[in-house]
């Protein structure tokens, strides 16, 4: 899966990168005629994150293949190291005029994600040496007097994030002896309110086993409970209402304001305050929904976990999120809060990486729980609130991790919560008795091991491996007849072959990543990171989001029939919509769509019993939710669809799709569609009225991560074009102005335009080289600055101020006599100046003129 975006407010921008070197002589032979080959114009994605893109020129006036190398230096250039990175960079080609190349440096390989220094970096020739009649490979010159390099530093907490191979779960006191076993392992989390979790033991275990090696650093997450007041238990009712951090406002406890009985109703548009009981007194948080339901009205008191003794809390309540960032152990309420945990010791924090919120069960449907539950819960109405909370942790503490234990509901289509679906703000999720429960009288229950295997696992794994999702981590309990805890820790054998087949389970079959411990988390143990096997050589196998042997009690669900690949194909404007559902595998997976304007020809390969598709152009698609997938899980319906755009009117394309996993590992299946694409161009008109946009493909799609009311919080952005213009549509999360300010240099709304598609030309800002932008509503010429030329024209714009929605049109004319020619494929960056978010996040999003 793909880093986090919603992290990019946080990340440091990268700029130009680096640095033109020259090379010399062949250090002994008969120097060539002709000049050296050299690196020129390098520059590298504005966001990084783990893999950092870097496009530069080739240059030699024989056309010669050349071998580069990217180096990296962490003090300002007096010593270099070489990069990793993800392509070869030997005998690359080159040319008189410069051949463009782009490679990626894996500078979480190289750097780690504690990155204090910061980084410099370059690209240059490698040595030359003289064979035959050609050169292959120059070195480049050691004086560096010519390198005109950038100091950065990648965000790579969120890359690390992605890549968690082994973790752990400790809620207990924090021994010596446990810190040495946490040390091994890429996450571990711990309860903060132990005496015993210190700075000190938290900064050993983060530095990992090898403390001046940065890349085996643990990721160290601090448990917090957010659903329910842990400061409540020991309290009783009369003890609250005499403490004012319990008292709050007085408008409390609050009820769902869909009013009784409202179980399944929609979760959309609900004040997130909900309304009062029949009594108040207590401060906003507080809920008082199951008094509803068992008497038919609220009795004013708070609703406590009778588990816990703690009173549950409405997530998105005005004063909760400020209430649980407030919180410290040493201060009168006795917990450690959000920002004690991720505070620096250097401010009187602990220094967590970031944070495992506890208690989010209580926004679970109504309908699971009743009056006779063991712990009851009506709070569903709670969920929008809990994505507010999301919000406000991500605003507030832009660089911390996140980790929501359970609270798997948001991540079914059949259920209403999915339409909250939190997984943009979320780094994991974790899933608690995947299989092996905490009961004692059973190993597993072979009905609810069922559903979660066959129904909730599949779709939750959709999720997990969008391009904005999250790693899926799982707890099983060493707690059933015939299985001892000491088998965790090798001093004993019982339970040994139901343990083995609960990883199994977890990692090989769903995906996950797995921990096992005893009933009260506080077994320390290293048992799934030694018994699991982490080599991956099979490829995807298709399962289905949609379950006709789901609802089968008391008989437990039935594996769904897997849909394999491609499932439907949608012609639309000189584009196509392809749409599939989820492959499983034990690692993270992406989709690839094979397609030509013929029909697709396989070629059996002697090594294998795949085929290669040498003639089929290969994409590796950015999908969305498949339509009506949101309103419930349906044989017609797919949670997975991705348009294809830049397709030839009049013409037939043929599509194959398929799952790889991160590995590299490509499953084989022959699954071809075909479908005609229509000859009709857009017809748009600038006019408020959105629904002619209906069948344009979304161009970019960015998460909701900022906020700024001169700019907007791009959500998704659509383009298309006539013969005289090109037209953009752009939705936002919030509202904003395309009149950011008093001028129109100082809007927020901002869109780069590299006309010749050309990164080494016009204004540089990252991988864009922009001619044009639009700035508020004018179209401006531009070479070292936003609009540092002048005001080309005024353009149409729907509208101008309080804004979700907007379109507007920009004179294609404009484009060509910036470059001096027809322009046919540019480069759009869409830039919210307020607040500098960008979409998309990394790189830039390509447009085919068809001209």
């Amino acid at each position: 899966m793909a880093s986090r975006s919603i992290h990019s407010t946080s990340s440091i921008s990268l700029g130009l990168v680096a640095l033109a070197v020259a090379g010399c002589s062949d250090g002994g032979g008969t120097a060539p005629e002709s000049s050296p080959a050299r690196v020129d114009s390098i520059v590298a994605s504005v966001t990084a994150q783990g893999d950092v893109p870097v496009e530069f020129r080739l240059t030699d006036a024989d056309s010669d293949p050349v071998s580069v190398e990217l180096r990296y230096s962490l003090d300002g250039g007096r010593s270099w190291k070489t990069g990793t990175t993800r392509e070869s960079l030997l005998r690359m080609t080159s040319s008189p005029e410069g051949t463009r190349h782009l490679i990626h440096w894996a500078s979480l390989e190289d750097l780690g994600f504690r990155i204090d220094e910061q980084v410099l970096v370059e690209v240059r020739v490698r040595g030359q040496v003289q064979t035959g009649n050609g050169l292959v490979a120059r070195a480049g010159s050691d004086d560096d007097s010519n390198m005109d390099a950038v100091a950065t530093s990648p965000d790579n907490l969120p890359a690390a994030a992605d890549r968690v191979e082994s973790w752990m779960l400790h809620l207990g006191p924090l021994e010596v002896g446990h810190v040495e076993i946490m040390r091994r392992h890429d996450l571990v989390v711990l309860d903060p309110n132990q005496p015993s979790v210190t700075r000190g033991r938290i900064a050993t275990i983060q530095r990992g086993v090898d403390g001046d090696d940065p890349t085996d650093d643990v990721i160290v997450l601090a448990r917090v409970m957010v659903g329910e007041d842990p400061r409540t238990v020991g309290i009783d009712d009369l003890g609250l209402r005499g403490d004012p951090r319990f008292t709050g406002d007085g408008s409390g406890p609050r009820v769902d304001p869909r009013g009784p009985r409202a179980a399944g109703a929609t979760l959309q548009g609900l004040d997130p305050a909900g309304d009062p009981s029949t009594a108040d007194g207590f401060a906003a948080w507080y809920l008082d929904d199951n008094s509803v339901d068992q008497d038919g009205i609220g009795d004013g008191i708070p609703d406590r976990n009778p588990r816990t003794d703690a009173c549950f809390v409405n997530l998105g309540a005005p004063g909760w999120f400020e209430t649980v960032d407030a919180m410290r152990s040493d201060g009168p309420d006795g917990f450690v809060g959000l920002e004690q945990a991720l505070a620096p010791d250097t401010e009187g924090g602990l220094g967590f990486d970031g944070v495992y919120l506890d208690g989010i069960d209580t926004c679970a449907p109504n309908l699971w729980t009743w009056a006779g539950s063991p712990v009851q819960s009506e709070f569903e109405w709670t969920s929008a609130g809990y994505l507010s909370f999301l919000l406000s942790l991500r605003r507030t503490h832009p660089d911390a991790l996140v980790m929501q234990n359970r609270g798997l509901f948001f991540f079914n289509p059949a259920l209403a919560h999915y339409v909250l679906q939190p997984g943009p703000y979320l780094d994991f999720v974790l899933f608690s008795s995947y299989r092996l429960d905490a009961n004692t009288g059973q190993s597993f229950d072979p009905y609810w091991f069922a559903d979660n295997k066959y129904n909730f696992m599949p779709k939750l794994q959709a999720e997990a491996n969008r391009k904005n999702g999250f790693q899926v981590l799982s707890l099983g309990y060493a707690a059933g007849p015939g299985i001892r805890p000491e088998t965790l820790l090798g001093a004993s054998e019982d339970g040994l072959a139901e343990l083995l087949a609960d990883i199994d389970e977890a990692q090989r079959v769903a995906g996950f990543r797995h921990y096992l411990t005893d009933v009260g988390n506080l077994l320390v143990n290293d048992f799934v990171a030694t018994h699991a096997v982490a080599e991956d050589t099979e490829p995807p196998v298709w399962s289905s989001s949609y379950n006709e042997f789901a609802d089968r009690w008391p008989e437990p669900p039935g594996r769904p029939d897997p849909r394999v690949g491609l499932q439907d194909l949608q012609a639309g404007i000189e584009s196509v919509t392809l749409r599939w559902d989820v492959a499983l595998d034990q690692n993270p997976v992406h989709y690839v769509a094979y397609f030509q304007d013929e029909p697709i020809r396989f070629h059996p390969r002697d090594d294998d019993d795949g085929d290669a598709l040498e003639d089929a152009e290969r994409i590796v698609l950015d999908p969305m939710p498949g339509e009506g997938y949101a309103d419930g899980s349906d044989p017609d319906c797919f949670a997975y669809e991705a348009r294809i755009p830049g397709l030839r009117a009049n013409r037939s394309y043929w599509f194959l799709l398929r799952a790889v996993d991160s590995e590299g590992n490509e499953e084989h299946n022959r699954n071809v569609l075909h479908v005609a694409v229509p000859a009709r161009r857009a017809e748009l008109r600038v006019d408020g009225d959105f629904d002619d946009w209906k069948n344009v493909p979304v161009l970019v799609r960015d998460d909701n991560d900022v906020h700024h009311p001169d700019g907007p919080d791009w959500k998704e952005i659509r383009v298309a074009h006539d013969a005289d213009f090109l037209y953009v549509h752009a939705t936002s999360y919030d509202r904003f102005d395309v009149d950011g300010g008093l001028l129109f240099s100082l809007t927020g709304f901002r869109i780069l335009i590299d006309a010749d598609d050309d990164p080494h030309t016009g204004f540089v800002d990252g991988l864009t080289g922009a001619e044009l932008a639009v700035v508020g509503r004018y179209l401006v010429r531009q070479r070292r600055g936003f609009g540092d030329d002048s005001s080309i024209q005024m353009l149409d714009v729907s509208g101008r101020k309080n804004l979700r929605e907007v379109e507007l049109r920009i004179p294609l004319v404009q484009f060509d006599r910036a470059i001096g020619r027809t322009a046919r494929r540019i480069r759009l960056l869409f830039h919210n100046r307020a607040d500098n978010d960008r979409a998309p996040d990394s790189g830039y999003a390509s447009f085919e003129l068809h001209r």
